[in-house]
């Protein structure tokens, strides 16, 4: 911008008059525009417009290292900026500022939902039980999770609750009686623990002596509640009356027919079998 201003000079022979112009610094104003403002939480890219006089001078600056400017990041007149938005790891969405001169450009992006990794999804003890360690894997710190058992038997030793990545300890009882299964839900998904038979079995009596007329017997089985068997002869001569089938204690009683020949010997078994 220049002025012009004409003082007036008076000499002794007359008059006369000198322009004399002085310049003005411009106006820098800054307008900035940015086709993006909102982004998903993989990040993307986008520009900023920029415009002002010819003659001015600007500089732009991002506070937050999420967000990356394309050098340049200085121009004169108008001109733009390219920049980047880093992928966000985290659920909690953010927000950050690209200043150029003045000029103040809001940017912001999404959190991303909390995904898990769990080291087992299926877990097998014997009898005896014992501890196992699940491992949970996850990107952020700020994810946080919960593991809960549905049965009894099945206790959290540590990691009951957590955050980002971390172990959880479980620790399933002894068994005696049928197989079971029980779920662990961890992260929102569930953990199934199998656990093999802890069945065992015993009979009073296993040697039976009778007559040429024969008779009938009882046999005790004794066994864990839930725990199934069956029993059947090996002999003809040999009936079960009673007890064919059973879970848990129970008896089974058999028939010896009469014989009118010489001494015989039979067997009678019992099978054990998960109950149903």
């Amino acid at each position: 911008m220049a002025i012009a201003m004409a003082p007036l000079i008076t000499t002794s022979c007359g008059s006369s008059s000198e322009t004399v112009t002085v310049t003005a610094p411009a106006r820098c104003g800054v307008q900035a525009q940015t086709d993006a403002s909102s982004f998903a939480p993989d990040g993307g890219s986008a520009a900023i417009r920029i415009s002002t006089n010819r003659e001015c001078t600007w500089s732009a600056r991002s506070d937050a290292p999420w967000v990356s400017l394309t050098p340049p990041t200085t121009g004169q007149g108008d001109g733009s900026i390219q920049f980047s938005i880093g992928a966000n790891a985290d659920p909690a969405a953010r927000a950050a500022t690209i200043t150029i001169e003045d000029q103040r450009v809001q940017v912001s992006q999404e959190g991303r939902r909390c995904d898990f990794r769990l080291s087992s999804v299926d877990e097998s003890f014997d009898a005896a039980g014992g501890e196992r360690t699940i491992q949970v894997t996850t990107a952020s710190a700020q994810c946080r999770w919960t593991a809960v058992p549905d049965v009894p038997w099945i206790t959290i030793v540590s990691g009951a609750e957590g955050s980002g990545s971390g172990p959880v300890r479980i620790r399933v009882e002894a068994l005696s009686g049928p197989p079971r299964i029980g779920i662990i839900t961890v992260a929102g998904q569930a953990v199934q623990i199998e656990q093999g038979t802890g069945c065992s079995y015993t009979i009073d009596t296993a040697t039976f002596s009778l007559g040429a007329a024969g008779g009938t017997r009882d046999i005790p089985v004794s066994a864990p509640s839930g725990c199934g068997w069956t029993a059947e002869s090996q002999a003809a001569w040999i009936v079960i009356s009673s007890g064919a089938t059973g879970s848990g204690p129970g008896t089974v009683g058999f028939r010896v027919e009469p014989t009118e020949g010489s001494a015989r010997t039979g067997t009678r078994r019992t099978r054990t079998s998960p109950a149903s």
